[in-house]
């Protein structure tokens, strides 16, 4: 075994007393960092541990990591020889089965999930889902809402409503003067005043259901309906199916004063048809206080559910704290209102009620009060640490876990101090993206949520990582794919979309080297060297300093882009030939420019920032329904919220620092419908900055993607702008 150094008990001329004196530059630099009563000896390569109890067991714990010749043998081992130094023991998660959720819960899970709680139950409630899909349940926006005035499109409810809160695609908006709908509370019809309104965008199947009597409603997989066994998914439906639907009779009361009386029945009514076609745009829900349904186009619709159905399986799991991005807080207690039912103190299960639960959404000390469930946003959780501490917690559930990736935020700080409470049994974490750019990003994460399973991070570091020169943690490319395997085994649930949709086909990526036109690339770096040369000697502040390294950067970008465009075009009406639809990211608008008037004669499709929401539309539609073969879009207009599923070939004509924002472009085409094995090509101009930029792209992408078998950060910071233009100049330098 290789030993680090060496251990020996001396007299230190210093203290004059008994001390442990190690040397080796390794063992030396982990007693600095764990022993803070240690000093230097003499030399920068020899630690002086004062000779106390608690001393040995840390320099016993060093020595499982970085081994130490033992020149004191007799002495070290009368020292250690009643000392038991406990070291956790993980079980591995065997293969999951499907769990049936215990009583409390509500509803049913798909096969998916329910091997999910069965992951959670396995790991202790200690666990990280890392699903990448979403649960999505809303109609669109056409749809027909019964109100006691009137039926109303959904769409028309919103346009009326404020947006009060929002987050990427999604936003919550309120009505200033309540609507009042009708809706069904388990006997009868009644009505129920609303005023929240949800939307969001989308990018997936929808069903289309259409009953015998000429009724339909457009909505997501997941959205509910009654049926004659309880509540169903569209999903879930099957033609020949009954639906609760709602009619009208009405009758005269008097002769003397006609006046009709409307009565409204439920009427179960036959499926004919249930037809699933790609949607892209808004849809919508509501929420409905109680009963959580409503009626549209005449039928009785309802509005993770993973985590939830493990609180109601596993034991003294109340109360929970749900820390949640602020956007998600009111779904996170509609969704306990629908899937969960209460419990009483007898252990008594209450089948029309739900556990109590609170949203914390001010950050000022004072009582919370009891309640089974507690739901808080990351910003406010370090103000309300205090508060929270006393409420004897028994489950953390951090949604969007990555918020917690690293470890220097009070955020993490709050999140540490709670998961460290006595009375925590059960933290789970959950995120489709816990590694955003590095995978060391996983150890603060993981660190929670099974404290110790991969030891302290300058142990992590040690075993599974380089520090580049920025000081980076960079996981080692023959470590990543163990490092994956032990976050599977003991902590980590990764399903991706390919896991549960068995047709998706796999996507494969080639690095394609172009040429370009390096005299004018040249000539661009030498106007853009000499403009920031006159910038900096003009700038007044840092500010304006930073700001022309910026400019210069883009300037570069763009300069390497345009070099490289007629090769580009080549490239791509190469693949045309071929017959196939294509689509071909770029970055600048003035590329994308070039690009759409050189490939003119293809008539294509554009998506580009500043479009209207139906010029971009528009565009996606003449795509997706073959009226052109060709695609150009912005890399960051383009990367989300559309379906391009009619191609097959991607083209990143020019690149991006963050992998990320190349995965969601890629996902424009590898998604639910797309049948084949998609293409990108990533075109690197040979001889400018984007073989820089493609080295830095690929090592991050095959970190992440051999860790997690696959957010985005901003390159234009202050050193690595510094970074390109010293590349800048060195290249001028070259050339001079």
């Amino acid at each position: 075994m290789r030993e680090f150094g060496t251990l020996e008990y001396v007299l230190d001329t210093y203290s004059k007393n008994w001390t442990w004196k190690l040397t080796g530059s390794r063992a030396v630099s982990m007693v600095a960092r764990v022993i803070p009563q240690a000093w230097y000896g003499d030399g920068p390569e020899e630690a002086i541990v004062p000779d106390t109890e608690h001393n040995v067991q840390k320099i016993k714990w060093i020595m499982e990591t970085y081994p130490l010749e033992i020149k004191s043998r007799n002495i070290w081992q009368r020292k250690t020889r009643h000392m038991k130094v406990s070291k956790k023991k993980w079980t591995r998660i065997e293969k999951l089965r499907k769990t049936n959720p215990g009583e409390q819960f509500r509803g049913t899970l798909l096969n998916f999930q329910r091997e999910g709680l069965d992951f959670l139950l396995k790991s202790s409630g200690n666990a990280l889902l890392a699903d990448e899909m979403g649960l999505g349940k809303c109609i669109t926006g056409d749809t027909m809402i019964k109100t006691t005035s009137g039926s109303v499109p959904i769409e028309e409810l919103w346009n009326q409503a404020t947006v009060v809160e929002s987050y990427q695609e999604e936003e919550w908006s309120e009505l200033s003067t309540p609507v009042t709908i009708r809706t069904f509370n388990g006997n009868s019809i009644i009505s129920k005043k609303i005023t929240g309104i949800f939307r969001q965008k989308i990018d997936e199947p929808i069903v289309k259901i259409t009953t015998y009597g000429g009724i339909h409603i457009e909505c997501t997989k997941k959205h509910r309906f009654l049926t004659l066994h309880g509540w169903k998914t569209a999903y879930e439906l099957n033609t020949n199916d009954k639906i609760a639907i709602i009619t009208e009779t009405s009758r005269e009361n008097s002769s003397d004063q006609i006046q009709q009386i409307i009565a409204e029945t439920i009427h179960w009514s036959t499926i004919k048809s249930t037809d699933v076609r790609e949607f892209s745009g808004h849809v919508y829900d509501l929420s409905v206080p109680d009963t959580h349904n409503y009626i549209a186009n005449g039928i009785i619709t309802h509005n993770t559910v993973q985590t939830l159905s493990y609180l109601a399986t596993e034991r003294q799991t109340f109360p929970a704290l749900i820390v949640a991005p602020l956007v998600t807080l009111s779904n996170w207690q509609r969704e306990i209102q629908k899937f969960l039912k209460r419990k009483s103190r007898n252990g008594r299960i209450v089948e029309d009620e739900y556990p109590t639960s609170v949203l914390i959404r001010t950050g000022k000390p004072q009582d919370i009060g009891k309640y089974d469930i507690y739901i808080i946003n990351y910003d406010l959780l370090y103000k309300r640490l205090e508060d929270l501490s006393k409420l004897n917690i028994k489950t953390l559930v951090c949604d969007e876990v990555q918020h917690l990736r690293s470890k220097s935020t009070k955020k993490y700080s709050a999140v540490k101090k709670l998961a460290a409470l006595e009375s925590v049994k059960y933290r789970i974490g959950l995120s489709g993206t816990p590694i955003y750019n590095r995978g060391s990003e996983i150890w603060p994460i993981v660190d929670i949520l099974r404290p110790g399973l991969l030891g302290s991070f300058d142990e992590f570091c040690e075993y599974f990582c380089y520090v580049n020169e920025k000081g980076k943690a960079i996981v080692l490319e023959n470590k990543r794919a163990s490092l994956g395997e032990e976050l599977r085994k003991h902590v980590m649930l990764r399903r991706k979309k390919s896991d549960v949709l068995k047709e998706l086909k796999e996507k494969v990526r080639y690095k394609e080297l172009i040429e370009s036109d390096i005299n004018y690339y040249h000539a661009e770096l030498d106007k853009i060297w000499k403009r920031l040369e006159e910038e900096q000697k003009t700038a007044t502040s840092a500010f304006d300093k930073f700001s022309s390294y910026k400019r210069a950067i883009q300037s570069e970008r763009q300069a390497a882009g345009a070099a490289k465009v007629p090769h580009v075009i080549e490239f791509v009406k190469n693949i045309m030939e071929i017959e196939e639809s294509v689509v071909v990211f770029c970055h600048h608008k003035a590329i994308h420019g070039l690009l759409h008037k050189s490939l003119h004669e293809y008539s294509p499709s554009s998506i580009i920032g500043g479009q209207t929401d139906k010029e971009r539309q528009n565009n996606i539609d003449r795509f997706q329904n073959g009226e052109t073969k060709l695609m150009i879009a912005g890399l960051r207009a383009g990367n989300v919220g559309i379906n391009l599923s009619r191609a097959r070939y991607v083209i990143f004509a020019e690149l991006d620092w963050s992998p990320a924002i190349h995965r969601q472009a890629e996902d424009r085409l590898h998604r639910i419908g797309q049948k084949n094995t998609v293409f990108a090509y990533y075109l690197i101009g040979n001889g400018t900055l984007d073989d820089h930029v493609a080295n830095v792209l690929v090592d991050k992408s095959y970190e992440i993607d051999a860790i997690m078998d696959e957010k985005e950060e901003p390159f234009e910071d202050k050193d690595k702008a510094e970074l390109i233009l010293a590349q800048i100049h060195d290249k001028l330098s070259a050339k001079r």
